[in-house]
């Protein structure tokens, strides 16, 4: 006489729940993986905006760069109330929304996740030696083992060369290995933080010094 299983043995059991684990995984890391793309498409997005006033401001200032004087308003309301960059422009979509950083689209003290390059502050883009090699903005991050910001509008947000160098992972996607960046020709890349992170010799001097000596 033949008798029919009703049930799964202790052994079918925990296999069926191995897969289970296993795909849950992969759905996870996939889900993850997509909506690292969609925050890094959106973070190039808001750096090709900001380098689009970037430029509107230079030609109305003939090349002159933003200025760091007391006197001089910030270059994220220059933009915001002379050539229509949105708060949400300036706002990363790595930037989490937090009590301190707080989703909020009028006063000085709204949150500003990007910086331009400390070295290009006052100086005239006439004499840029290497304006397509130059970084002129990038996502200001706070340093630290996990993403982080604190730049506001009040402030001249800025980014000075990476001190941690080009082995090093501080920067905003696939594993913080990658940063994406607005160049002097407004560009924009997302590039691997080890280039981004090169500071020394003839390239470094490139992406970080807009007066770079011509050989």
């Amino acid at each position: 006489m033949n008798h029919k299983r009703s049930a799964f043995t202790l052994i079918e059991l925990l296999v069926v729940m191995a897969i289970v684990v296993i795909l849950a995984g992969l759905v996870i890391a996939a889900v993850g993986s997509a909506q690292d793309n969609a925050r890094s498409t959106k973070d190039l997005a808001n750096l090709r905006e900001i380098g689009k006033g970037v430029i509107l401001y230079l030609n109305d200032n003939n090349d002159d760069f933003f200025s760091t004087t007391a006197s001089a308003t910030t270059w994220p309301i220059t933009l915001h109330d002379k050539y229509s960059i949105t708060w949400k422009q300036f706002r990363s979509p790595f930037d989490r929304v937090s009590g301190a950083r707080p989703d909020k689209d009028s006063g000085t003290d709204v949150p500003v996740s990007y910086g331009l390059n400390a070295a290009c502050f006052d100086t005239n883009t006439g004499k840029w030696t290497a304006t397509g090699s130059l970084i002129i903005g990038a996502p200001a991050l706070g340093g630290g083992s996990e993403v982080s910001f604190t730049g506001t509008a009040s402030q001249n947000v800025q980014i000075t060369r990476p001190a941690g160098g080009a082995n090093s992972k501080l920067g905003t996607h696939k594993g913080r290995s990658f940063i994406n960046a607005l160049f002097g020709d407004a560009r924009v890349e997302s590039m691997s933080y080890a280039n981004y992170a090169t500071t020394a010799g003839e390239e470094g001097q490139r992406r970080w010094d807009p007066l770079t000596p011509v050989n």
